[in-house]
Order: structure tokens, then C-alpha cells, then sequence
């Protein structure tokens, strides 16, 4: 929700963006994220410039954010 909010405050052009999707996976060293992009959804926006704002939302993003596991193996 924090990315896709920071896309749509990135342009006026990028408001109707919807999301993205993000998914789990094992970090290839300790400084790595342990998740990753899996799908994202633009709707109406205009794709070139949120793509443009996803990927600098997301450089700054990677080290703020970990997905975390509950008790039954589910990510969270």
C-alpha cells in the first residue's frame, strides 16, 4: 500500500495507479530485501511516468521494508 501510494503522489498523471503485487522470496545476501515485485496493476494511469516513479519508490523502499512470516508459514 506504501508504494502504491507514493507512485500516485509522484504525478498528477499517475493517480488512477492501482498497485502492485509483491512476493516473497529468500534474500541472496543479508544486506537484500526478502521480497520482490510479482505484478503490477497501472489501470488508467499513464504507464511511462509511473514506471518511471515505481522504480525510484522502490530503490528507496527495498531497505525499509521485510516480509515476515507468522507462526504457520504464511507471509504477511
Amino acid at each position: 500500500m506504501a508504494i502504491a501510494a507514493a507512485v500516485k503522489k509522484s504525478d498528477p498523471q499517475c493517480e488512477p495507479f492501482v498497485g502492485v503485487l509483491i512476493e516473497h522470496h529468500a534474500p541472496r545476501s543479508r544486506g537484500d530485501t526478502n521480497w520482490a515485485i510479482k505484478g503490477i496493476r497501472f489501470g488508467r494511469a499513464a504507464r511511462d511516468k509511473c514506471s518511471a516513479a515505481l522504480v525510484d519508490v522502490v530503490d528507496k523502499m527495498q531497505g525499509a521494508f521485510e516480509l515476515r512470516q507468522d507462526q504457520d508459514g504464511k507471509t504477511g
